[in-house]
């Protein structure tokens, strides 16, 4: 970026000082002018230099170039009024968290190169079991079930997922319906089912039959479903598990290699590239598309209860993981009502804290080990231009969102998830500018 100082001082100023005095301080006055001006002059030469340095920062955080390397190196920003470094949370299954903070910038060693950390050991969580027991058991008579809750998701990001793998969400809501008897298939059978599994037409088609149904799992409008056709069947307040673009484009295609081609990971890293630079852009607006259809500007009857980030399950925080976890619980029990239009005939989920907290350790560590299994010998990276383009777009999102006059409550909490998201790519995806070869 190149700046033109000027050196001009306005007109007659440094003049008016010296002709306003006598002649027989003629010479002195001289003296003190020119002292005056060699003053200013260094000054602007010291403002120049700063500029010119600021200059070149700025060029070289455009760009995402550093010295260093390919990779951009950028200082993990503060969080608004704490004070204190976010937390690493885009692949602490797969990075060293304290290595990366006792650096200070991220750095491509650590972040490009996996190196499977474990899951923190809670000795009094080591083989725990839900407590909850339901008072009362599914209804078995379909003209008496419940409304059914909708559980969308952007493909691997916890509740969708093409493998039948990694759907934490679907574990914690099970767990906090039925207990321990969610993994017997006694009594409750599965309460959260996939829109997509069929057994045939008299058994389990699109998630209705079988048992009493708490939630359906889809990627609406990824994959169509047709919700507006089933406002019957369904409560207006949607579950949404949400995972960081940045990571949840990546694991797509990395179901999608094992679902559909046998594969056991990720793809190799130059497949990698061609699959990014290929369908970054749809598969972008896709995981934008599923947030806006769910959070109720494309229809009139739904609208999200409730977000569950995939960052705050999986996490050694279980402070943070269980907190969630009890939002979800009283979303699904009604003890806090979001689906303004419902029929109030909510589910009974457990409301112990001790349960909350073994579900998180359950869940966050099965989880954790699966990704450390499925990933591959890279973490994936992007080209400049397609971390700039998921920045921008979070961003934009957030301010439109706020911008909206017919914004709900749970507007505030995206609105602080696109921004959380924007920041964590901002400070920790890695750059490449390499790009898959044209065909």
């Amino acid at each position: 970026m190149r700046m033109a100082v000027s050196r001009r001082f306005p007109k007659g100023a440094g003049e008016r000082s010296i002709t306003a005095v006598d002649e027989d301080n003629d010479e002195k006055s001289k003296e003190t002018g020119l002292s005056t001006k060699s003053g200013y002059i260094a000054i602007l030469a010291i403002i120049f230099i700063v500029v010119v340095h600021a200059g070149r920062i700025q060029s070289e955080d455009a760009t995402g170039n550093s010295r260093s390397g390919s990779t951009s190196n950028i200082v993990l920003k503060e969080s608004k009024g704490k004070g204190t470094k976010q937390e690493y949370e885009l692949y602490p299954f797969l990075v060293d968290a304290k290595a990366l903070d006792s650096l200070g910038t991220p750095s491509d060693e650590v972040i490009s190169k996996p190196t499977l950390p474990e899951f923190p050991v809670i000795s009094k969580l080591e083989g725990c079991k839900v407590s909850y027991k339901p008072n009362n058991p599914p209804r078995t008579i379909d003209s008496e079930w419940r409304t059914k809750f909708w559980i969308p998701s952007f493909p691997g990001s916890g509740a969708s997922n093409p493998t039948k793998k990694g759907d934490i969400v679907k574990a914690i809501i099970e767990g906090l319906f039925s207990g321990e008897t969610a993994n017997d298939r006694e009594g409750h059978f599965h309460p959260i089912k996939d829109y997509h599994m069929s057994i045939g037409k008299k058994k389990l088609k699109r998630c209705k039959g079988i048992s009493e149904t708490v939630g359906c799992t889809c990627s609406h409008p990824q994959t169509k479903v047709n919700p507006e056709l089933q406002t019957s069947e369904f409560r207006p307040g949607t579950i949404l598990s949400i995972r960081n673009p940045a990571t949840a484009i990546p694991m797509f295609f990395t179901c999608k290699n094992i679902a559909y081609h046998k594969g056991t990971k990720q793809v190799p890293e130059e497949e990698w590239r061609n699959m990014r630079d290929s369908f970054f852009d749809g598969t972008l607006n896709d995981w934008m598309n599923v947030i806006e259809f769910w959070r109720g500007t494309s229809s009139s009857y739904y609208s999200t209860a409730i977000y569950v980030p995939f960052e705050d399950l999986v996490t050694t925080d279980p402070s943070k993981g269980s907190a969630k976890i009890r939002e979800l619980s009283d979303t699904i029990s009604g003890r806090i009502s979001r689906d303004i239009g419902g029929d109030g005939n909510h589910f009974e989920t457990t409301s112990s804290e001790q349960d909350y907290e073994c579900l998180w350790y359950q869940t966050a560590k099965k989880e954790w080990e699966r990704e450390q299994q499925i990933i591959g010998d890279y973490i994936p990276a992007y080209t400049q231009l397609q971390k700039d383009k998921m920045i921008r777009y979070l961003n934009s999102f957030a301010d439109n969102i706020e911008k909206d006059d017919t914004t709900k409550d749970q507007d505030d909490a995206l609105v602080s998830l696109l921004r959380r998201y924007a920041n964590q790519i901002e400070a920790y995806v890695r750059v490449e500018e390499q790009q898959a070869p044209q065909r």
